[in-house]
C-alpha cells in the first residue's frame, strides 16, 4: 500500500506542478518589467525577482527570483499535499506525505539546478531584473530520489509495526535485504499537457491496490 501510495503521490506531483505553474500568474505588475519577466517557459518552473538602485542591484534581482523559485516549488507543492493528500489516516502513510511535503534541501537544489535565463539592468529606471527557471527534467529526477529515499526510510521506520502493506513490501526469503526501487519512469514522459492531477488520488490508489 505504501508503495503504490508513493506512485500516486509523484503522479499527482507531476501534473500538479506543472499545470499549477502553466495557470500561475505574477498577481504585482512591476512598471517597467521586460515582457520576459512574466513570460511563462515550457516545460521550466521559472520565478522572477526585481531591485532597485545601481549595479549591484543586479546581484540583489537575482537572489530574489532564486528566493521566488524556491517558494513557488514549496508553496506548489504544500498546496497539492493539502488538496489530494490531506485526508489519509493511516500513520505510515501520513508520515510519507509530511516527509514529501517538507524539503529543507530545496534552496541547495534551486541554487545548483536552476539557471538564470534572463537578466536586464534599466539604467533610466535605476531597476534590475532577473529571472530563474529549473527545467522538468531536474527538478523531478530530483523528486523522484527524494521521494524514493523517503520510501525507504519510513519503511525503516514502521517495519516492527504491525501493518500488513509494509509488511508484504519487505523482503521474504529472510536473507540480506534489497534496496527497495520505485520505477517512476511512466510519469516522467510527455509534456505537462498530456497530463492532469487525478480528480481523486485515494480512488486511484484503492484501485492500484486492488489490481496487485
Amino acid at each position: 500500500m505504501l508503495e503504490a501510495l508513493a506512485f500516486v503521490l509523484f503522479k499527482t506531483y507531476v501534473a500538479y506542478m506543472f499545470d499549477q505553474h502553466l495557470r500561475q500568474q505574477d498577481n504585482v505588475m512591476i512598471e517597467g518589467a521586460p515582457q520576459w519577466y512574466y513570460q511563462r517557459k515550457e516545460d521550466h518552473v521559472c520565478a522572477s525577482g526585481f531591485a532597485k538602485g545601481d549595479f549591484d542591484s543586479i546581484d540583489k534581482a537575482r537572489h530574489r527570483a532564486q528566493d521566488a523559485l524556491v517558494r513557488l516549488i514549496d508553496d506548489a507543492t504544500k498546496a497539492m499535499v493539502y488538496k489530494h493528500f490531506s485526508e489519509n489516516t493511516n500513520p505510515a502513510e501520513q508520515e510519507l506525505v509530511k516527509r514529501f511535503e517538507s524539503d529543507e534541501a530545496l534552496p541547495r537544489f534551486v541554487k545548483a539546478k536552476a539557471r538564470f535565463h534572463n537578466v536586464e539592468y534599466q539604467e533610466e529606471t535605476n531597476k534590475a531584473f532577473a529571472r530563474n527557471c529549473v527545467d522538468r527534467s531536474s527538478l523531478l529526477s530530483y523528486e523522484q530520489e527524494r521521494l524514493q529515499k523517503i520510501h525507504v526510510a519510513v519503511i525503516e521506520k514502521y517495519r516492527h509495526e504491525a501493518f500488513d502493506e509494509l509488511e508484504a513490501e519487505r523482503p521474504a526469503d529472510g536473507g540480506d535485504e534489497q534496496e527497495l526501487v520505485l520505477d517512476f519512469s511512466p510519469y516522467l514522459k510527455g509534456s505537462q499537457s498530456e497530463s492532469s492531477p487525478p480528480q481523486d488520488p485515494f480512488r486511484e490508489l484503492e484501485q492500484e491496490s486492488t489490481d496487485h
